[in-house]
């Protein structure tokens, strides 16, 4: 007789480990359901983080632009007399870009040519953005704006 009631402890036991092999329907429904809900919370900062970075990756091309502008200008006693010629001073990387650039007299007009220049002004876009940076050498400063 103890062997019988042994015997069907075990056998029940066995049972009861047979049937909790693995999550039911419900629970792995409930577990998508909650990754769901984050990821919906989570990729919109992500989108918002990304922005930033760009901005912020357009505003220190812009400064580095300026330093090696105004390096050149040093070095050579000339502002680079166009686009190509400041890019070619380095500065810029990030796949940002020079959508415009012109060169200054002192109080910020025009000038006639690069020999008489007295500042500069550019405008930097980035591919991944909306935002320009622009610089001007009168004031100094990195303006952003939503083009």
């Amino acid at each position: 007789m103890k062997n019988t009631t042994r015997e069907s402890a075990l056998t029940r036991m066995r049972n009861l480990v047979a049937k909790d092999g693995g999550f039911t329907l419900i629970e792995v429904l409930a577990v998508m359901v909650i990754v769901g809900l984050l990821a919906a919370v989570a990729v919109p900062q992500i989108s918002k983080w990304r922005e930033k970075a760009h901005v912020t990756a357009l505003t220190t091309d812009a400064r580095s632009l300026s330093q090696a502008i105004e390096a050149e200008y040093v070095d050579s006693g000339a502002y680079p007399a166009d686009e190509d010629a400041a890019l070619a001073t380095g500065g810029i990387k990030n796949g940002t870009t020079i959508s415009a650039y012109s060169l200054t007299d002192a109080d910020g007009a025009a000038a006639a040519n690069a020999a008489t220049a007295e500042g500069f002004t550019f405008t930097l876009t980035h591919p991944k953005t909306d935002v320009t940076a622009s610089y001007s050498s009168v004031t100094g400063k990195v303006t952003k704006t939503n083009s």
